[in-house]
């Protein structure tokens, strides 16, 4: 038996890095009114996903809504507050909405965390004023479950959709464990 927990334990020992150093990490939130502060009455619904990289340093930002009550004016990822609260933005992508008005849109952008310029600047003042303090503090505001998503519209400028964004844990850790398994059964087969 102990040849079989030392490759176990080896194994894992081996793999376990490879799992702790996953450099895509992806958070969600489902966008509604309900989830506002405080809450609106908007029927408008949508979906959210941030998708951080830690070795390029990038922040994928995807939103998609419909059904808000006017147009769409802004769209902003917030951080680092409780869901029961309201938080500063942290990074704009009004820029980036759709060319034409409308109350339904969508937002696929990808920014470089290490320039200011990604950074609203208030955001950026409170964090040390450089890139490198507003990355680490919204790196730690978004594993701590302490960012949304916010859409506004002309009706409801101060929000209309928020999606309060929560981690998708990677199956990293599926792998190693799955791994470990494998490793028993053949241990297991050479004894037998």
């Amino acid at each position: 038996m102990k040849p079989i927990v030392a490759l176990v334990a080896g194994l894992a020992a081996l793999l376990a890095p490879v799992a702790a150093s996953a450099a895509i990490i992806i958070y969600t939130g489902t966008l509604s009114g309900a989830a506002e502060n405080p809450p609106n009455s908007s029927t408008g619904t949508g979906t959210t996903t941030v998708t951080v990289d830690t070795t390029a340093n990038t922040l994928r930002f995807e939103a998609a809504w419909m059904g808000l009550t006017s147009n769409t004016v802004d769209a902003h990822l917030h951080c680092c507050a409780p869901t029961t609260m309201n938080a500063g933005v942290a990074i704009g992508f009004g820029a980036f909405l759709p060319a034409v008005p409308s109350p339904s849109g969508m937002i696929d952008q990808t920014v470089d965390l290490t320039l200011d310029a990604t950074y609203n600047a208030a955001f950026l003042a409170a964090n040390g004023g450089t890139a490198s303090g507003a990355m680490m503090a919204l790196l730690l505001g978004l594993a701590n479950g302490l960012s949304y998503t916010n859409i506004h519209s002309a009706e409801i400028p101060s929000g209309e959709l928020r999606g309060n964004l929560s981690e998708i844990p990677l199956p990293a850790a599926a792998w190693v464990f799955l791994a470990g398994l494998g490793a028993l059964a053949a241990a297991r087969r050479k004894i037998a």
